[in-house]
């Protein structure tokens, strides 16, 4: 199960990576730092599903899985790079709700 995803989204990333390594051209730090990569895969305890934040240019976003086929469908629907960051993500163990924390700990100053 989470094979077949790994493999999904190794394919996914190699796509986009590809054509710059293709081209034999060389490429910017800024291509390279805008590149779209998935973190926080977590998975039901008792249901075939999966979810992970998925990062592009900033642009952070859970997805969800369902197997046999691991078809990725989006969750959240965030805009822009607000800076927010996505963390904790967790499925309940029947896989029905994504729990997960958005942003961050407030600094010194409060804010």
């Amino acid at each position: 199960m989470l094979k077949r995803l790994f493999q999904f989204l190794v394919v996914s990333l190699g796509s986009v990576l590809l054509p710059v390594v293709c081209v034999g051209e060389g490429f910017t730090l800024e291509q390279v730092l805008s590149a779209p990569f998935p973190y926080g895969l977590t998975n039901a305890l008792h249901a075939p599903r999966v979810a992970w934040v998925f990062d592009n240019k900033g642009e952070r976003n859970i997805w969800a899985a369902d197997a046999p086929d691991f078809v990725p469908r989006q969750v959240t629907h965030y805009k822009g790079d607000d800076g927010q960051p996505i963390a904790s993500v967790k499925l309940t163990p029947d896989g029905k709700t994504v729990v997960y924390t958005r942003g961050s700990e407030t600094n010194k100053e409060g804010t």
